[in-house]
């Protein structure tokens, strides 16, 4: 599977592990905005977030939100634009036109450490964002604080009305629930039916943080071949 941002390396994937549902990539569309005669309220602020101010909360990244269509190319406050060849690849059979030659992605203002972006998106074929997706290197914080690599401590501290944890297969999911979008926690655990997977200073650690909507059941991405703003290969 190609991605458009790093994932830390998770060794040997696992048979059993449970794969993300797919958020298919869709090309950009007309906006509500665009096809409504009512007037709209003139926005406030006419750029978008700095890095610094990214927040991840259920159901939202700043100004992207679940369930919303995504921006159009032209406004000046989105966060994520379409990449009609971000997945081209020949050795795929990808391209360029292919249906799966595009993806959405963070606009470059939000590009990491690493050089790829701090976030992963999803965009459904309807034309709204399903998913939103944060992995290391990225140090985007949730709204309370959590950040990869927070302890499952700060976590519960953060959040005194998480649910969970749900045993994936080498981590654990706890739950924020939050209206109609879900923040799901995923944090490093070894299951003793396996061979230790993670070393004891890596344990009980957040890895991956994920919104969706709350009709999309919580699901595990470390080990797996799921992920939120990846190419289709």
């Amino acid at each position: 599977m190609k991605a458009y941002w790093a994932v830390p390396s998770a060794g040997l994937l696992l048979a059993l592990a449970a794969c993300a549902p797919e958020f298919p990539s869709a090309e950009p569309g007309p906006s509500e905005s665009s096809s409504s005669s009512a007037p709209t309220e003139p926005s406030p602020d006419p750029t978008r977030p700095s890095a610094d101010e990214l927040a991840l909360a259920p159901g939202s990244l700043n100004l992207l939100v679940i369930g919303q269509p995504a921006p159009a190319p032209d406004d000046p406050r989105a966060m994520i634009v379409f990449d009609p060849e971000a997945c081209v690849d020949p050795d795929f059979g990808i391209a360029p036109g292919d249906p799966a030659a595009g993806l959405w992605r963070a606009v470059p203002d939000y590009a990491g450490s690493d050089g790829a972006g701090l976030f992963g998106v999803a965009v459904g074929e309807s034309g709204e964002v399903g998913a939103i997706q944060v992995i290391g290197p990225s140090t985007v914080p949730t709204t309370e604080g959590i950040v990869i690599g927070s302890t499952v401590t700060e976590l519960l501290a953060a959040y005194p009305t998480i649910t969970g944890p749900i045993d994936a297969v080498v981590s654990r999911l706890y739950v924020v629930d939050e209206g109609a979008g879900r923040l799901v926690f995923e944090v490093s655990w070894n299951d003793s039916a396996f061979e230790p997977y993670w070393l004891p200073d890596e344990l009980d650690r957040v890895v991956v943080m994920t919104t969706h909507p709350t009709s999309v059941a919580p699901f595990a991405v470390w080990a797996t071949d799921g992920g939120v703003g990846y190419c289709g290969v």
